[in-house]
């Protein structure tokens, strides 16, 4: 084999002489920039490693064994629970096995769904931790707040509110006290007078009050109604429609008024 690099050049393109006159056609043009077969050669056995080292996607008629290997080659589990990923506690566990099965069948690559999940997760958690830290700094300003509307009389409100919970308010149930406490509303000082007046009127219409003080009955309870409405007409919020306390005070004014309504 000759490693000459003598050329002829014809319609204006240089050919090694090695390359045969039916082969110095316009679509082998890129067989010119070869100098000698053993560079030719080369090329060859360069490009069949190259496309050796590629992955084809199996085809129509493609076996389930051929779509095995393709996943095999491509990094995707032989199961779902093969894949594997460090998630932040108390990640939600079943959206996870979704993910997972959902990978699965999708012929996703371990390695590029692990980096997925886990940015998403991360960000889901650091959205979440931030989420609580500004619920607990609006109920540590709601609860300033509160503590300043009501003053002294606070800690005896609180005192019948948590003594009422437990005895069972109607119409709330631990999941909702939870959600409240979770939000900080439980803190917000319309809730906090509003359950009051519940704990207040719930106590004096079964004969006896929150704090254990007296008895009840429909007068004194008419009597807590009313002074429950008085101070809630009196509430900035009950006349500004923007006030975030608005449609809260509204709404347990609205209450009040029907049950006073209803004792004639």
């Amino acid at each position: 084999m000759s490693d000459s690099i003598l050329s002829t050049q014809t319609d204006g393109v240089e050919w090694p002489d090695f390359v045969p006159e039916e082969l110095r056609t316009e679509e082998n043009k890129p067989l010119a920039k070869y100098k000698s077969e053993a560079d030719v050669l080369k090329a060859y056995t360069s490009l069949e490693r190259k496309l050796g080292a590629m992955i084809s996607i199996p085809g129509e008629n493609a076996t389930q064994d051929d779509w095995q290997k393709y996943e095999k080659k491509i990094g995707v589990p032989e199961t779902a629970d093969g894949y594997e990923f460090t998630l932040p506690e108390g990640s939600n566990e079943d959206l996870v096995a979704k993910i997972r099965i959902a990978g699965k069948k999708h012929r996703v690559p371990a390695s590029a769904l692990r980096g997925v999940v886990e940015e998403v997760f991360s960000d889901l958690n650091n959205q979440s931790q931030e989420q609580v830290k500004a619920a607990e700094a609006r109920a540590q300003e709601w609860s300033d707040l509160t503590a300043k509307t009501f003053g002294e009389e606070f800690d005896t409100m609180k005192g019948a509110i948590q003594r009422h919970l437990k005895s069972g308010l109607p119409g709330l149930d631990e999941k909702t006290v939870e959600i409240l406490e979770q939000t900080g509303l439980a803190h917000n000082p319309a809730i906090v007078r509003a359950f009051y007046a519940d704990a207040k009127v719930y106590g004096e219409s079964a004969g006896k009050f929150p704090d254990g003080q007296g008895s009840g009955g429909l007068g004194n309870e008419a009597s807590t109604l009313k002074k429950e409405i008085e101070t809630l007409v009196k509430d900035p919020a009950y006349f500004d429609r923007w006030n975030p306390n608005h449609r809260q005070v509204v709404e347990r004014h609205n209450t009040l008024a029907k049950r006073l309504s209803e004792l004639g």
